[in-house]
C-alpha cells in the first residue's frame, strides 16, 4: 500500500531518534525529547503490519536498551535529554509489546526468548487473578483500568502462562457489569480488585470507552447496545467528543483523530460501511497536509503532530 509506505517513511524521517519514537513533532521546530513505551509498541505494531523486520527490531531493541526496568517490564516514559525513565510501567503498553512479539515470532521466528522473558516479567502484575495497571518496583497496583483491556494480549497470556490461566474469564466477568446505565451504556473506567467495586466517576472519557468497545468486539462480544448509542450520538451531536456526562451528553467540544479512528474500526467490525464513511469524512477535517502529500493528524493547538 503506497500510502502506508509513505506514512512509515514519514515516521522514520521525522519522529525517530536513534530508534526512539518521540511523542510530538512541532511543525516548524522538529521533535521533542520524550519517548513513550506506548509509541514504541505502536511502532512495533506498524512494523508487524507492514512486515518491516528492521523497523520492528529497531523499536524493540530501543525498548530493551533504554526503557527496560529491573522488573523486566518497560518504563512508560523516557526523557532522551536527561536519560531519566519513570520507575513504573503501564500495563496497556507492555501487553501491546508482548502481543507484537508473539506476532513477530509467528512471522519471522527467533523471538521465543524475548517472549518468555516478558511473560516472566508480566507475572509481577498478577493480582488476584487479574493483570493490574502497573508495577512500581515494590508491588503491583490493585486497580484494573478497563481501557487497559487488550483482548489479544490477554488471550496469549491465558494460553501461554499458567499464572494467568483465568485472566480472560476474570476480565469478562467485570466487563459484563461495567455499563454505567441502560440509557448510557458506556463503561466505568476503573475496577478496584481488592474492594470489588468500580471507582466512581463524574464524566466519561470517550476514547477510553472506545478502547473497551473495540477489544470487546474483537473478543466476539455483543456490542449492539453500545454501538447504537455511539452511532446515534454522532448524528445527534454532529460529531464525537472527548468527554460526556453520565447522562450521555457531550460536555466538551474537543474532537480527536484517535476517537474517530477507533470509531471507524468499530464500525467496520460491525460491517456498517455507511457510518464508517461518515466517520472517515469527519476525521479528515482534523487532518493537515504534510510532507510527501500525506494527511496527518494535527493537535487542537494547530502546530503539533502526535505520535501516540
Amino acid at each position: 500500500n503506497t500510502n502506508t509506505n509513505i506514512l512509515v517513511d514519514y515516521i522514520k524521517s521525522d519522529f525517530l531518534k536513534n530508534g526512539g519514537m518521540v511523542t510530538e513533532f512541532y511543525v516548524n521546530n522538529g521533535g521533542n525529547d520524550i519517548v513513550l513505551s506506548e509509541s514504541q509498541g505502536l511502532l512495533m505494531e506498524i512494523a508487524v503490519y507492514t512486515r518491516d523486520k528492521e523497523l520492528f527490531d529497531l523499536s524493540y531493541n530501543f525498548l530493551k536498551e533504554r526503557m527496560r526496568l529491573k522488573s523486566g517490564l518497560f518504563s512508560w516514559k523516557l526523557n532522551l535529554k536527561t536519560n531519566e525513565i519513570s520507575p513504573s510501567n503501564a500495563t496497556i503498553d507492555d501487553l501491546r509489546i508482548y502481543r507484537n512479539l508473539v506476532f513477530a515470532e509467528q512471522i519471522w521466528g527467533n523471538y521465543k526468548t524475548e517472549i518468555k522473558s516478558l511473560e516472566n516479567a508480566l507475572k509481577n502484575l498478577y493480582h488476584r487473578g487479574f493483570i493490574s495497571d502497573l508495577y512500581d518496583g515494590f508491588g503491583s497496583s490493585s486497580l484494573f483500568s478497563l481501557f487497559y483491556y487488550d483482548y489479544i494480549g490477554s488471550l496469549f497470556l491465558t494460553k501461554n502462562l499458567f499464572t494467568f490461566r483465568n485472566l480472560l474469564h476474570k476480565q469478562n466477568e467485570i466487563l459484563e457489569k461495567a455499563n454505567i446505565s441502560n440509557l448510557f451504556p458506556l463503561y466505568y473506567e476503573t475496577y478496584d480488585i481488592n474492594k470489588k467495586i468500580f471507582l466512581s466517576i463524574n464524566e466519561i472519557n470517550l476514547l477510553h470507552s472506545l478502547l473497551v468497545l473495540y477489544n470487546s468486539s474483537k473478543a466476539g462480544k455483543n456490542i449492539e447496545t453500545q454501538y447504537n448509542w455511539l452511532k446515534s450520538s454522532f448524528y445527534k451531536e454532529k460529531g464525537l467528543y472527548s468527554k460526556y456526562s453520565l447522562s450521555g451528553k457531550a460536555i466538551s467540544n474537543l474532537e480527536s483523530t484517535a476517537i474517530y479512528s477507533y470509531a471507524i474500526m468499530i464500525a467496520l467490525r460491525q460491517e456498517d460501511l455507511s457510518f464508517a464513511k461518515d466517520l472517515h469524512s469527519k476525521r479528515n477535517t482534523l487532518l493537515t497536509q504534510g510532507k510527501l502529500g500525506i494527511l496527518l493528524p494535527i493537535s487542537y493547538k494547530g502546530n503539533i503532530i502526535y505520535s501516540f
